[in-house]
């Protein structure tokens, strides 16, 4: 059910062990953004990237969602995701017109630029850019290809509201970073809020920092 889970979850760390391995299999380039993206970030920086199981880190930094948001640079994705669920019956892959079902967790994707409102002229660059992230939760691992911090810390400030759960996120990447010895590039952040108009956010990241929220 959608807000029930967090990357510890068997749930949802299975969801992105079944969509890493068949995206990697088919060369398919991909990265994953949004609360998941910022749950494995934080959790790839307190692990030592998958050095530790992820059952390590305090689940309090971690969010609860039911939705994995990517974006797949293959405009005939649809057809990727019928051979998933065809070849894995076991797990209940079921596609949706606009969504993928995994079990529990819903996979939304989009495969176009314009599909990433404020983001539309980033896309090439987080492809570019994008990090690959190994994760450990017991005896399975996992590669992740995920959004560079400061574009999710940037996505995250540029929304129409900044709520309480972004700020929070926020506050956990740059926590981890600081503990990982990766400091945030802050004024990367403050080129990408320039980039969509939205400078004027960048004060809200520097009172969060200052802070500590």
């Amino acid at each position: 059910m959608k807000g029930d889970y967090n990357i510890q979850d068997r749930e949802l760390f299975q969801a992105l062990k079944i969509l890493s391995e068949a995206l990697d299999e088919q060369n398919v380039s991909y990265f994953i953004f949004g609360g998941v993206a910022a749950q494995a970030q934080i959790v790839s920086m307190e692990t030592e990237s998958g050095r530790k199981d992820i059952k390590t880190v305090d689940s309090d930094k971690l969010r609860k969602t039911g939705d994995i948001d990517m974006y797949i640079a293959d405009e005939n994705a649809i057809l990727f995701f019928n051979e998933l669920a065809a070849l894995n019956p076991q797990h209940r892959i079921v596609n949706k017109p606009s969504y993928v079902e995994i079990g529990p967790i819903m996979v939304n994707y989009v495969t176009e630029p314009f599909e990433l409102k404020g983001f539309e002229e980033l896309v090439s660059e987080q492809l570019i850019r994008r990090e690959e992230l190994c994760l450990r939760r017991g005896n399975t691992n996992i590669r992740l290809e995920v959004s560079p911090i400061e574009y999710l810390i940037a996505a995250k400030l540029s929304g129409n509201s900044i709520q309480v759960k972004d700020e929070k996120d926020i506050h956990f990447l740059v926590e981890a970073s600081k503990k990982a010895k990766n400091p945030i590039n802050q004024e990367v952040i403050r080129d990408l809020l320039k980039s969509m108009n939205k400078e004027d956010r960048y004060f809200v990241l520097e009172q969060l920092i200052r802070e500590g929220i």
